[in-house]
């Protein structure tokens, strides 16, 4: 049996509640540790972390099934699988960059956008669904949820350029101690947020590719809005990975674009979300508890 299975029916907002609490109590942690100028325990930052991740998947599997197919159909989920998409991203290749604080990074980040996205109750409106479009057309479900957890890769590429500037001050004004200790230098940094870069653009290209397909096809799941503003990300960072490679755009400048595109990302969630169509086969609207 699953283990998400024998959990305990609560509510979804108070499962995503205290995941987002477990992302905070890592980053307080790791926050604590680094003003005693000492290194954190990763099995606790990891374990606080991996148990916000069980819970959050829970409540998006929940979900996922009252709407039989992938959750984003609001902008309180969009944000959830944002955050839930950046977790997995670390906890996948955190290890292989041997970067002992992007766990600490990831967590601060994971906390902040699950806590303003539960501040705000309006974006967890309740929405219609149709079946045809939820669970039965495999390329709709492709580039939506394709679209968003490349966002969580551009989410921990803006976490490594964070680190890059932290250090980048650090070696500036000469310090040495403390956080500064901790952090790779910075042409590592740079080096692993260009891979960042290609593993999210990769994956944003498929859900382009995707979401082109559906509307040439003539669906209407996938609105121009959505188009346009997923077209829009994509050149921005296709752009950039040119400037990049070209190094035309290296080290804080490069790390500077990093940061802007992904607020530029989350900002884009709200024309996506209000981009929706309207839907014209018999319809369902969910509530969710």
């Amino acid at each position: 049996m699953n283990v998400l299975d024998t959990m305990p029916m609560l509510p979804h907002r108070e499962v995503f509640g205290v995941a987002a609490l477990c992302y905070l109590l890592a980053f307080g942690f790791g926050l604590r540790s680094l003003w005693m100028h000492r290194r954190y325990s990763r099995p606790v930052m990891v374990g606080l972390m991996v148990v916000g991740w069980v819970l959050q998947s829970w409540a998006m599997t929940q979900r996922g099934a009252l709407v039989s197919g992938c959750p984003l159909g609001n902008l309180f989920e969009l944000f959830q699988f944002v955050i839930w998409s950046l977790v997995l991203l670390y906890f996948l290749v955190g290890p292989a960059f041997r970067m002992s604080l992007l766990g600490f990074f990831a967590a601060a980040l994971a906390a902040l956008l699950g806590v303003v996205s539960l501040l705000v109750p309006a974006w967890d409106h309740a929405y219609r669904v149709t079946d045809r479009y939820f669970g039965t057309e495999p390329l709709v479900e492709a580039h939506a949820s394709l679209a968003v957890f490349s966002y969580g890769v551009f989410g921990l590429l803006a976490m490594v350029s964070c680190m890059y500037f932290i250090q980048h001050w650090g070696l500036k004004h000469r310090k040495s101690e403390g956080i500064f200790a901790l952090l790779p230098s910075i042409v590592q940094m740079d080096q692993i947020a260009y891979r960042l870069l290609i593993i999210g653009l990769a994956v944003l290209t498929v859900s382009f590719v995707c979401g082109v397909g559906i509307y040439v096809d003539g669906h209407h799941a996938v609105s121009v809005m959505k188009l346009v503003v997923t077209g829009g990300l994509w050149g921005a960072y296709v752009f950039l990975s040119l400037l990049r490679w070209r190094g035309i755009y290296v080290g804080l400048a490069f790390a500077r674009w990093c940061v802007i595109l992904f607020a530029i990302a989350l900002l884009s969630l709200w024309p996506v979300d209000a981009g929706i169509q309207p839907v014209t086969e018999p319809e369902q609207e969910v509530q969710f508890p």
